[in-house]
């Protein structure tokens, strides 16, 4: 083989790698290009996630306040309605209080009237 011979193929190699070269300089440019993106993306998936939390932090706060809102109102209505029931219960011993006495002096007049104690009617 001749020199001129090398020459050319070590010409048409270096053409070969040149090629080769210029293909790996598009597909690392196209690379850069997608990280640059997937970069892009991930700060706005952060932001986008970091509004979400933001958002549920507020709405939990939000609920719990409610809750405890709910709760102390819950307890006030129950006070009310344990007031309320023992005055129904106190009107209800009173009243059976009041029956007894009723039916203690309903006797007393049945018996008197009777003759089984206390003065016969006049009559």
């Amino acid at each position: 083989m001749t020199e001129r011979d090398l020459i050319e193929r070590l010409d048409a190699r270096l053409e070969h790698v040149d090629a080769h070269m210029a293909r790996a300089e598009v597909v690392f440019e196209e690379l850069r290009e997608e990280m640059r993106l997937n970069r892009e993306e991930r700060a706005a998936s952060r932001a986008e996630h970091e509004d979400l939390r933001l958002f549920i932090r507020e709405q939990t706060a939000l609920m719990q306040a409610f809750g405890r809102r709910m709760e102390r109102a819950l307890e006030a209505s129950s006070a009310r309605a344990d007031r309320k029931l023992d005055a129904v219960l106190k009107r209800l011993d009173d009243m059976g209080d009041q029956i007894r006495a009723n039916t203690e002096a309903t006797w007393r007049m049945l018996d008197r009237f009777s003759g089984n104690g206390g003065t016969a009617p006049a009559g």
